[in-house]
């Protein structure tokens, strides 16, 4: 789940979790400066998920209430990527 007092069991992940998902695109989100969780989580699982797109997003939002543009442009990136 993460690094020193983030272990919480009813959170766990196998190690080798990512070979269990589907092949899809994965994304990844982070604000920089979130209050709750440590950015350094985000380098965590980019090398567990290596072929997912990991993206920071400036500010403090840990839940993205006010919205989340770029997941917005992702999903049109492919959505616009199928339709070819």
């Amino acid at each position: 789940w993460g690094p020193e007092g983030w272990d919480w069991e009813e959170f766990a992940v196998p190690e080798d979790f990512g070979s269990k998902l589907p092949d899809c695109p994965i994304f990844m989100f982070q604000s920089v400066d979130d209050p709750e969780v440590p950015f350094t989580h985000l380098r965590i699982y980019q090398k567990r998920l290596p072929r997912a797109v990991a993206r920071q997003v400036p500010g403090a939002e840990h839940s993205f209430v006010d919205g989340l543009p770029v997941l917005v442009d992702d999903i049109r990136g492919l959505l616009h990527s199928s339709s070819m």
